[in-house]
């Protein structure tokens, strides 16, 4: 499921692992997250390995994937609109929405647009 030559290839091996074994918890991604990751996996290493990586999640008692509601996607919209200076892509945005609606403070991701936005990134 993973893509071996990206640059955080085993830190996201680790990370994997843990969240597999419920290390975390219950992680939280938005289906607007799993479109984004199972579409770039598609391109980068092939529609096997992306249909893999969506019967993985999708399986995981340790995921949970959360729809992006018309409330969100507002307020996702009210955080882009007003970030000018930042180069938050409109994903990034309903994510910071939906965590913020969840009481939701840690992120998993490489993305530093996260800390840019407050929130504590892992790994």
């Amino acid at each position: 499921m993973m893509v071996e030559n990206d640059v955080n290839h085993l830190e996201a091996q680790h990370a994997s692992t843990q969240v597999e074994s419920g290390e975390f918890g219950v992680m939280v991604t938005t289906d607007y997250i799993i479109s984004e990751l199972i579409t770039l996996m598609r391109v980068r290493v092939g529609h096997q390995q992306a249909v893999e990586a969506y019967e993985s999640i999708d399986s995981s008692p340790n995921v949970r994937t959360a729809p992006v509601a018309p409330a969100i996607r507002r307020s996702a919209f009210d955080i882009f609109r007003s970030s000018p200076d930042k180069d938050y892509s409109f994903t990034d945005c309903t994510s910071f929405a939906a965590m913020r609606s969840l009481g939701i403070d840690k992120a998993f991701t490489f993305d530093d647009h996260f800390r840019q936005a407050g929130f504590f990134v892992v790994p």
